[in-house]
């Protein structure tokens, strides 16, 4: 599976999507900033996870202020999973890593599901269910992005 190329926050959206689709995870709370949305799983155990997507924007790479920021969320949240849009210097890298978080750069969904079971301590059998099919929404774009794309090639009513 190749990595996301969908936009943060469409690729949000998927995984909000395919964490419904699975038995061992339930979606406990979502919050939406500046178009990155925290979400809050509960494994079977009812203990949360906290995704943090975070995106580097124009840099292309997570600032410092990561550090600080999941620390904070840790001290509500033990367990956090980064999930970066962008790279992460391997100084944050091996910060996060002493700190106890998690990250994933530029995963796929798939990954991302296969890191919560791992951090859940879910059997390496832990069956992954992924929906081929995408929400609505997603397909609803892309109809959109394509149409608009062609347009342009077919003849103007006048």
């Amino acid at each position: 599976m190749c990595k996301h190329v969908l936009k943060p926050k469409e690729y949000l959206d998927r995984l909000q999507h395919v964490l419904t689709q699975q038995d061992g995870f339930s979606i406990a709370y979502t919050n939406e900033i500046a178009g990155l949305t925290d979400i809050i799983v509960k494994d079977n155990k009812g203990n949360e996870i906290f995704i943090m997507p975070k995106d580097g924007g124009i840099y292309g790479e997570l600032s410092y202020g990561t550090i600080m920021q999941i620390r904070g969320i840790q001290a509500k949240h033990p367990r956090v999973l980064l999930v970066s849009f962008s790279k992460i210097d391997t100084v944050i890298q091996e910060a996060l890593l002493k700190m106890g978080a998690y990250f994933l750069i530029k995963p796929t969904i798939e990954n991302v599901i296969r890191k919560l079971g791992e951090i859940a301590g879910y059997p390496d059998s832990y069956s992954i269910n992924i929906p081929s099919q995408p929400p609505a929404s997603i397909i609803e774009r892309v109809t959109s992005a394509i149409a608009a794309m062609f347009s342009k090639f077919l003849p103007s009513k006048k």
